[in-house]
């Protein structure tokens, strides 16, 4: 690992990742940087208060902390997972431009089948070498070929979900890995829920992904981890030491009793989903 000091005086090529905090708001801004530290480069945020694009100086303030040095490729993916994880949990704390695409409409099926390929049977997307009309400049371009194209594309949210970013017209948008297999797959955007069939949320396989409601993607829900009796909808009640059974029907929870014989809360959960479902 190398100190600042010998990041300082490194060869031309290597890179590193920055943060800047900003103790009046306490936001920071998260970016890279190919060059030394002591280049004068601060930022290229249009975002940041009181601290102007690509300015020299630094208000008082704003403080820099180094979190990585490496080659420029190296440090360009880290700030792309570094973003990624920041855009699922705490995005709000950053100046970095957040983009949601709620509302929005999804690309189209050509600019996806010029972003990825995919591979039905593992539910999995990889990058291709992009066409430049994807990019403001053939610099952007270049970049993006040498860290990403052939390289499988995004990343697990903190949901559990793969998500990829698309970028159009210099504007980011992130999407659920399986509606981009769906679509790409079928030829369109699904209009309902994509529900797994398997539980698992990682398994986008084409062969475990169905179009449902959102009420029939809810009844196939993976059962919990800690459940202790192996059936949705059924658990130990510690307070009364019985088992309890519930549903859900209409967003609102229906109580199906308690029961000293698992087998019967198990009965009573069953009896309630062909009534209620």
């Amino acid at each position: 690992m190398k100190t600042q000091e010998d990041f300082s005086q490194s060869k031309a090529g290597e890179a590193f990742v920055y943060l800047w905090r900003n103790a009046e708001t306490k936001k920071f801004y998260l970016g890279s940087h190919k060059g030394t530290i002591d280049d004068g480069y601060t930022h290229s945020s249009r975002f940041l208060p009181d601290f102007p694009h690509c300015s020299k100086v630094v208000p008082d303030h704003y403080t820099r902390r180094i979190l990585a040095y490496g080659t420029a490729s190296e440090m360009y993916r880290l700030e792309y997972k570094l973003h990624a994880n920041r855009k699922a949990k705490c995005w709000d704390r950053y100046y970095n431009v957040k983009v949601s695409n709620y509302g929005k409409e999804p690309p189209a099926m050509n600019f996806l089948h010029e972003c990825f390929d995919v591979n039905v049977d593992t539910g999995t997307l990889t990058w291709k070498a992009r066409p430049l009309h994807h990019f403001k400049t053939a610099q952007y371009q270049k970049r993006h070929h040498t860290i990403y194209a052939g390289k499988k594309a995004g990343n697990i949210n903190s949901q559990g979900y793969p998500v990829v970013g698309t970028s159009q017209n210099g504007k980011t948008s992130w999407w659920r890995q399986h509606k981009i297999i769906w679509a790409m797959h079928y030829g369109y955007w699904p209009t309902k829920t994509i529900d797994h069939i398997d539980g698992n949320r990682a398994n986008n396989a084409i062969t475990n992904l169905r179009e449902v409601t959102v009420a029939e993607n809810a009844r196939n829900r993976r059962l919990i981890k800690n459940s202790v009796s192996g059936h949705t909808g059924v658990n130990w009640s510690k307070k009364n030491s019985k088992w309890e059974a519930r549903i859900g029907v209409d967003s609102k929870k229906i109580h199906l009793g308690t029961y000293s014989n698992k087998e019967d809360a198990i009965a009573a959960r069953q009896a309630a989903e062909i009534k209620y479902w």
